[in-house]
């Protein structure tokens, strides 16, 4: 972890900082194809990439990010610009710095580094050695063209983002921030909630841990206030500008910046000490969400409140903790084999095979719903008898057929 008197953390301690929003949507929306390899804009089209650093400082912005989310060499590979890596990183850091010495004031430069676009071993064929190589070709470039923090974002995976972690720890002593990118479901693509992921992050000495991408802003004040329960480490924020709507050809984010403005305040107070926007927001969102922020604090350093005398110590909600199945889904292959429920209510045989299924290896039974239609037991009370008796999780199938909205309840 940065020592706290670390000019950025220091500056983070008065007050929420203000990032910017998005790069690739707004150079989408400013013509350029989506096909187009952005980060290579640092190179062949500069002031187009400044023009954007710009508009939001203009707007308020005290940090903007580096054009250079998918400048890695794995990612540029596609774009035949794999021996380009050092180049477009050195460039796009300088290109933010221009734009800096333009405006004239204190902006904090943030070295843009998201994932490499291949799965790790061993849900694909890329090693962690390789991964790290490439996060620190990146880091190395970055740092060289003047880069004030590291902003390590939009990672599915925790692995992944725990390897360019330590990446930025062994390449440079600069400030690390590291955001996850979690579905509606506040779950990672293997399955990791937001308490997971803060605790391991700050376990691995990040200096902000926070979430962007993927969800708007009401599902992100839900998510900064999930791992400002579970760290004291400072948070951060960067929701998408809700979802993409197709219309007359064009992706377009339909939060107004209003709506976003209301809920930065709220993830503020909530905990989060950095603010900005990601995919569909402009210049526009983040003056509003300037203005909204200005004068807040953060929310104080997380500890539980202490109690009146007289009054019974309040019980501390309880928090699901991650089933093997969901801990094993984030390491490896995981093993589930289909069953069908009896025919009858006798379910001695099919339990004696759930354990030599279990003893064989597998590691979950998958329950079908009255395959073929027929009338067997219900799914529900085989997963149940399953679970009790053998001892292995299971995975229940639901059929909607023939279920109005209260069979579907029921």
């Amino acid at each position: 972890m940065t020592p706290p008197q670390h000019p950025f953390l220091a500056r983070l301690a008065r007050g929420p900082l203000l990032c910017d929003g998005a790069m690739g949507t707004l150079l989408y929306e400013r013509g350029v194809p989506y096909d187009r390899c952005f980060d290579a804009l640092n190179l062949t089209d500069r002031e187009r990439v400044l023009n954007v650093h710009l508009d939001y400082l203009r707007a308020g912005a005290e940090m903007i990010e580096t054009n250079t989310f998918g400048a890695n060499a794995m990612k540029l590979e596609a774009h035949g610009l794999a021996d380009r890596v050092r180049d477009i990183n050195w460039h796009g850091a300088k290109v933010a710095k221009e734009a800096r010495d333009i405006i004239g004031q204190a902006v904090w430069i943030a070295g843009s580094i998201g994932p490499i676009g291949k799965p790790l071993v061993p849900y694909g064929r890329v090693t962690r050695e390789e991964a790290g190589a490439a996060f620190r070709a990146q880091i190395d470039a970055l740092v060289e063209g003047g880069a004030d923090v590291l902003i390590l974002e939009t990672f599915t995976d925790l692995e992944e983002l725990l390897e360019a972690v330590r990446a930025a720890r062994a390449t440079s002593d600069l400030p690390v921030i590291a955001q996850m990118s979690f579905s509606e479901d506040g779950r990672t693509r293997y399955g990791h909630g937001p308490a997971e992921v803060a605790s391991a992050l700050e376990a691995a000495g990040v200096d902000v841990i926070g979430a962007n991408c993927s969800v708007g802003p009401v599902p992100m004040l839900d998510l900064v206030q999930q791992m400002a329960a579970h760290t004291r480490t400072p948070l951060s924020a960067q929701p998408n500008a809700g979802f993409p709507t197709l219309l007359e050809g064009r992706y377009l984010y339909m939060s107004s910046p209003e709506h976003m403005a209301l809920y930065a305040r709220k993830m503020v107070e909530a905990g989060a000490v950095i603010i900005g926007g990601c995919c569909g927001t402009t210049p526009v969102h983040i003056a509003a969400i300037g203005q909204a922020i200005q004068a807040l604090r953060p929310a104080a350093v997380r500890t539980p409140a202490a109690v009146p005398k007289g009054r019974a110590e309040p019980v501390a909600p309880s928090v699901d903790q991650p089933t093997q199945l969901a801990q094993k889904l984030g390491r490896a292959f995981v093993i589930s084999v289909e069953v069908d429920p009896p025919k009858g209510l006798d379910a001695t045989k099919d339990l004696e095979g759930a354990r030599l299924l279990r003893e064989a290896g597998a590691d979950v039974i998958d329950v079908g719903d009255s395959p073929i239609g027929r009338v067997r037991m219900g799914a529900l009370a085989m997963c149940v008898l399953i679970q009790q008796e053998v001892g292995i999780e299971t995975i229940i199938h639901f059929t909607t057929r023939d279920r109005n909205l209260m069979g579907v309840q029921a």
